[in-house]
């Protein structure tokens, strides 16, 4: 399993989006059984609290609008399910948002 991050090294953490919502997990467990250090999950960074893990899982656009790993991130891996469709799928998560702009907007 994954080992403890260590304290004395400064990782370039690294969000892993899934677009919309694709395969993240996948590549996720994949960097980690490289690496042996876990991810986590968007969620926990703001319900749970910072940590020192690597990997950050989260979807692109999210729904929420949570940023909750703050300025954790240094680059960011975009995870797409099928080039082809993209557009489509993007459009499709628009509309379930009722093609808000703001956060505020799209909790309404």
């Amino acid at each position: 399993g994954p080992q403890a991050i260590p304290e004395d090294v400064v990782f370039e953490n690294t969000v892993i989006a899934g677009y919309p919502g694709a395969d993240k997990r996948v590549v996720l467990r994949q960097m980690e059984m490289l690496t042996r250090l876990s991810g986590r999950d968007s969620w926990d960074f703001e319900y749970l609290g910072m940590t020192k893990q690597p990997y950050i899982k989260t979807n692109y656009p999210h729904h929420e609008g949570i940023w909750g790993w703050q300025d954790h991130a240094d680059q960011v891996m975009l995870v797409v399910r099928n080039i082809r469709s993209t557009i489509d799928e993007y459009h499709d998560i628009l509309a379930d948002i009722d093609y808000a702009k703001t956060w505020v907007e799209a909790t309404e």
